[in-house]
């Protein structure tokens, strides 16, 4: 629910924007109320034309109770874009390009990928705040121990983090630029010219076809449910069985209810045509009973597993997406595989959840992953400056 109001905030006052950026949005909403205001206009000027066409007498109570709906969805949309860019344009008319100075402790975090990263600052608990950063700064403020202090410099009206500074004794420090100006007259900024570094350097692809192939072999013949939480399993299959089998009591209890309460408005075709619809009915919740028993039998043999944590250390060599690649395009909130190689010249291949998918982004990395004993489930991957030579360690040692 935390997260859900910190979006909510976001988009619609704009916290966490630079002021650039705000200008942006506030010429965008513009357009967008410019447009649902024509089309409710539009819907509105219809009605007599549609009556003249169809010579039926003028009624505009009834024809504007029939597009109530329409009409509701079209003013609220417009209404909600013209707050968003009042909103906006006070913001950015007031913000200052000026950051202030601040310094306190990480009392919380919560991100969801591919959103941003929320970050609770402050000097206190009591006193703390959200502010938005990239989501490549999350390892970093996950990393720290709950005693470090951090710094930041944020614009004071729209709450913009410009630099982060973790630690005291040997600080790291992280910052994002700030972005192109909008040019005059509101249009939309121009396209970067492309870097000519970055025109030669060739895109990371995330592997070779061999090796891509290999991992999708892998993700199809352990299956994706083995790498999962007994919690995540569990919800796999209770829901399937319990949706499996509502349908089929529910259809029979229906059905009898029907023929019990109507015994004379349903003939003999009436119940032949039940009969069909139960059957239907019936083999669509065996078969949602059936999705469901694979995973049962695989929770069941987890929950006996050995959960003792792991880690292994090593360079990732090559990385895919469940759905797509780099060339074909991907969803950054889908599951990524890696080919971890050790120090050894060993490989394995490990899974990594939407949450922890984007911290691995090239080829080349070198990580420490710390996963489950049985069932191979990923649950920390933590970057390494330096190759470590031990390839898998114990976590109860």
């Amino acid at each position: 629910m935390t997260l859900f109001w910190l979006r909510l905030r976001t988009r619609f006052t704009g916290w966490g924007g630079h002021p650039e950026d705000l200008r942006f949005l506030s010429w965008h909403s513009l357009r967008v109320f410019w447009v649902y205001t024509a089309a409710e206009v539009f819907v509105i000027l219809s009605i007599p034309v549609w009556m003249f066409i169809e010579r039926r007498p003028v009624d505009f109570g009834r024809a504007l109770l029939a597009t109530s709906v329409l009409q509701a969805f079209f003013v609220t949309t417009a209404v909600s874009s013209l707050t968003r860019t009042v909103i906006y344009r006070r913001r950015a008319r007031e913000a200052t390009l000026d950051p202030e100075h601040l310094m306190g402790y990480c009392y919380g975090i919560a991100f969801d990928p591919p959103s941003p990263c929320y970050f609770r600052f402050g000097p206190t608990s009591d006193t703390a705040e959200w502010y938005l950063v990239p989501l490549e700064w999350e390892e970093l403020i996950s990393a720290a121990p709950p005693a470090t202090p951090f710094e930041l410099w944020v614009l004071p009206v729209t709450g913009w983090v410009e630099r982060l500074r973790c630690g005291s004794s040997e600080p790291q420090e992280v910052s994002q630029s700030a972005p192109e100006p909008l040019p005059a007259g509101g249009a939309e900024p121009n396209e970067h010219p492309p870097d000519e570094a970055a025109v030669d350097q060739p895109e990371d692809e995330g592997g070779t076809p061999d090796e891509v192939l290999a991992m999708r072999h892998f993700a199809r013949r352990a299956g994706l449910i083995w790498l999962r939480t007994p919690r995540q399993i569990f919800w796999s299959w209770a829901f399937p069985i319990a949706a499996g089998l509502f349908i089929c009591i529910g259809a029979v209890v229906y059905e009898i209810w029907l023929i019990i309460r109507y015994p004379r408005v349903i003939g003999s075709d009436g119940r032949a045509i039940l009969l069909v619809l139960l059957i239907l009915f019936e083999v669509l919740g065996l078969l949602l009973v059936a999705c469901g028993l694979r995973p049962f039998i695989v929770w069941r043999r987890v929950r006996r597993l050995d959960s003792t944590p792991t880690q292994a250390t090593g360079e990732v060599v090559a990385y895919c997406y469940f759905w797509g690649s780099a060339s074909t395009g991907h969803d950054q909130s889908d599951e990524k595989f890696i080919q971890l190689r050790a120090a050894d010249g060993s490989d394995r291949i490990f899974r990594l959840p939407p949450k922890l998918a984007h911290r691995v982004q090239r080829r080349g990395e070198h990580v420490r992953i710390t996963y489950r004993t049985g069932n191979g489930h990923v649950l920390d991957v933590r970057h390494v400056e330096v190759p470590v030579q031990a390839t898998v360690t114990d976590g109860s040692a």
